[in-house]
């Protein structure tokens, strides 16, 4: 193999190989040129899919932390607990009412009662007055 290479060395001079090779990379770097600014935009687009990439997976973070569904079903079972609370409110307030009622009457109904009793009690002092004798006082 060295005796190929040397036959390829001894057949050109140094001049020709410069001249060949500027050729050469004149023919191809236009080649290059348009290869490095196809790799660059390749590189750019790759950077943006990254940062596109990056946000979505913050988002997915995001919402695996912050599951909107937990919080929806959270938020269903406090809005079922408060109108339960609601109702056993409105139910208490109107007991509360009815008895309040119950006892009013119950306190007319006493009151009523005992103003008889104390009626009764006077009707019966004065007909016992009447009753008794009186005597006769001279003048």
């Amino acid at each position: 193999m060295e005796e190929d290479t040397t036959l390829c060395r001894s057949n050109f001079d140094l001049e020709t190989i410069n001249k060949l090779s500027r050729g050469i990379q004149e023919f191809q770097s236009e080649e290059f040129l348009n290869l490095r600014h196809l790799i660059s935009e390749a590189l750019s687009k790759q950077d943006q899919m990254v940062t596109n990439l990056t946000q979505t997976n913050k988002c997915n973070e995001f919402e695996e932390n912050n599951d909107l569904s937990a919080m929806f079903a959270k938020t269903k079972s406090c809005d079922i607990k408060l109108k339960c609370l609601k109702r056993k409110m409105i139910e208490l307030s109107n007991r509360s009412k009815s008895l309040k009622k119950r006892a009013l009457y119950i306190h007319q109904t006493k009151q009523q009662e005992t103003l008889n009793r104390i009626q009764e009690e006077d009707a019966r002092v004065s007909r016992e007055e009447r009753m008794i004798a009186k005597p006769k006082i001279d003048k």
